[in-house]
């Protein structure tokens, strides 16, 4: 493997790694929902709101808008960058949340930043790739994708027999990945 190939794989890896703390953040949140509701007392609209406006669905749409934009104004790797900060704070607000306005706002936030960098990073993968595997990198972004969701899965059900710190400490790791990402 030549040096800008092992380069561009470098490159193609650490943003691919988005796509695992976004699925994982999908995956987490659905694993411990049931944790939340009885910690906070939720009802029906306030799950609905949670489930609307979270990382797979609302908020993601309109980061996605918001970030393609963004990203043609002050280019892929600039919002890529700043991206993962705003994922961060987000999910700081759910892993810290004692409320149902904090847990949401979170859950906002992070479906934002999920939104803006799935455009950012799957871009960003496609212009720095060598022409002709460039498939095969932006195919890395997609194995991420489902990684993210597995590891996820499988420690919900191991941390989320501890109660609610078993899902809050899943969120964090999320967040430790996307603090080395960035």
């Amino acid at each position: 493997m030549s040096h800008e190939n092992a380069s561009s794989w470098k490159q193609t890896i650490i943003a691919a790694m988005t796509s695992y703390i976004d699925a994982g953040s999908i995956v987490a949140g659905a694993a411990g929902l049931s944790l939340w509701q009885a910690y906070l007392g939720m009802d029906g609209l306030q799950l609905g709101l949670l489930a609307s406006l979270s990382s797979n669905a609302a908020s993601a749409a309109v980061g996605a808008l918001i970030g393609g934009r963004l990203c043609d104004a002050y280019g892929r790797k600039f919002v890529y960058t700043y991206d993962l900060l705003v994922y961060i704070v987000g999910m700081l607000l759910i892993v810290f949340a004692f409320n149902f306005p904090m847990l949401l706002i979170g859950y906002i936030i992070v479906g934002l930043g999920v939104g803006a960098d799935v455009v950012a990073s799957w871009t960003l993968i496609a212009e720095q790739a060598p022409a002709k595997d460039r498939a095969k990198h932006c195919g890395s972004a997609q194995f991420a994708w489902a990684l993210g969701p597995a590891i996820v899965l499988l420690m919900s059900a191991y941390l989320n027999t501890f109660g609610l710190i078993g899902n809050r400490i899943v969120f964090a790791h999320l967040i430790l990945v996307a603090a080395w990402v960035w």
